[in-house]
């Protein structure tokens, strides 16, 4: 009895190159994949598996590559209302002073807000807080 020289699993023979050909040709979709994993002596699993490398790859090629340190982590919606609150968690948890907190708020928010302000946002607290 004869060996064949058929190598049992084609697919584990093919180079990168020969790889990346079977996911362009998968991913033009005028071939199906028993087609092409017909012509090609290997399984439809194979081509389904460089499609999604291929797919993959580009993904990785366009995805925004900004450090961690750098990407937003939320938006958030600055109100009337959560300036306000944030004024009086810089002065009662910060213990800022009136223009401390307003100084903050500026550097940080870019928000102009009067001390007189900051000083209106204290007694409504402490008038809610008497209550």
């Amino acid at each position: 009895m004869e060996h064949s020289t058929i190598t049992p699993f084609p697919a584990k023979q093919m180079t990168n190159l020969q790889r990346k050909s079977i996911a362009l040709q998968a991913s033009k979709y005028n071939h199906t994949d028993t087609a092409i994993s017909n012509q090609l002596n290997v399984s439809r699993k194979f081509i389904a598996k460089q499609r999604v490398k291929m797919a993959n790859a580009i993904d990785k090629a366009f995805m925004d590559n900004e450090p961690d340190d750098n990407k937003v982590l939320f938006n958030l919606p600055v109100t009337k209302v959560w300036i306000e609150q944030f004024s009086l968690c810089l002065m009662l948890h910060g213990r800022a002073s009136f223009r401390g907190a307003q100084k903050i708020i500026k550097d940080v928010l870019d928000y102009d807000i009067a001390h007189s302000s900051i000083h209106n946002i204290s007694i409504k607290a402490q008038q809610t807080a008497i209550i």
